[in-house]
């Protein structure tokens, strides 16, 4: 929206998708499950992080989302979780969601617009974040240890998640509170 010539944007959601460019985190392109990235993406999306990181606009980074803002901010991503933990709670062969319960560090952004400390994440992902960059603070985590929320700290609301809240935000009112935590912090953001 413009008004009186000054942009004003938010909330932004940054989704899911195609594997990050191994070689933008220092991976191993070739790496055998490496999935064909999407270098468009990247590059337009490691820039939005980038400018978001110092911005006033609250955000909601989604799955891949949470991988981008984490490398665009210095951090690695483990390119097959399955290579490194005993059981893969985090994606089934095949089509389909995957449900795992996803633990909330308690008074974070993402327990408090989520109203609960404890969650049930839908996810169909085999990349998560390896190397935490610097800055981000780990706020919710899956039973085998994986980062599956991440905050920045700072006055704008900036919060990644690596599960897909939106799957089944429509029946469970602690999903949706993720998206309207994202937009109450757009609307406080309007008004400061």
């Amino acid at each position: 929206m413009v008004r009186r010539g000054v942009f004003r944007a938010g909330p932004l959601r940054v989704t899911g998708g195609a594997d990050v460019a191994a070689e933008l985190y220092g991976g191993d392109p070739s790496h055998p499950r490496q999935e064909k990235p999407r270098v468009d993406r990247d590059s337009t999306e490691l820039a939005l992080a980038k400018h978001l990181i110092s911005g006033s606009v609250p955000t909601l980074f989604v799955c891949r989302g949470i991988q981008v803002l984490n490398v665009a901010m210095g951090g690695t991503i483990n390119q097959h979780l399955a290579d490194s933990l005993d059981e893969d709670i985090h994606r089934r062969e095949g089509e389909g969601w995957i449900y795992h319960e996803i633990e909330m560090k308690s008074g974070s952004l993402v327990a408090k617009a989520m109203g609960a400390d404890r969650a049930q994440g839908a996810t169909g992902h085999h990349q998560a974040i390896d190397r935490l960059a610097p800055g981000l603070e780990p706020v919710g985590w899956a039973a085998d240890g994986t980062i599956e929320a991440v905050e920045l700290a700072g006055p704008t609301w900036l919060v990644g998640v690596q599960w897909h809240p939106e799957v089944n935000a429509h029946e469970d009112a602690a999903q949706q509170g993720l998206f309207e935590g994202l937009v109450a912090a757009a609307r406080e953001a309007r008004r400061g």
